[in-house]
Parts: C-alpha cells; structure tokens; sequence
C-alpha cells in the first residue's frame, strides 16, 4: 500500500486497487484515489482566474451618450 495519501501517483494506486481483494483495504486505496485526482487537478488548475469580457454598457448609459 502506499506510504501516504496523496503522495503517490494515481496510477500506481489505480494499479493496487486492481489487484485488491480486501473490502477495507480496497476502500482505503479507492479514497487514496480519489485524493490523488484531486490534487493532481489542482495542480493543473490555472493559478488566476480567466478573464472575463470587459462590461457591457448598461441601456442607461447607452441612452445618455445619445443625448
């Protein structure tokens, strides 16, 4: 099994799962799993927020540039 949660790489855990014939033990490498995903998606997370289309002009603002 792996040493500690998180730290091993999803694959390796997803290989130990496949040969797993313990319930508890299979449940524990299954939430090891899932742990390792998420950090590995974190991981590959953009750091800063996408950018968003500057704000469109409200119909009051539109209609007091027209005047």
């Amino acid at each position: 099994m792996a040493p500690n949660p998180g730290t091993s790489d999803w694959r390796t855990i997803a290989e130990q799962i496949s040969v797993e014939t313990d319930t508890q033990k299979l449940n524990a490498l299954v939430n090891q799993l899932c742990s390792a995903l998420d950090e590995e998606a974190k991981r590959k997370r953009p750091t800063t927020p996408p950018s968003f289309p500057p704000q469109l002009p409200t119909t009051t603002a539109i209609a007091e540039a027209r005047s």
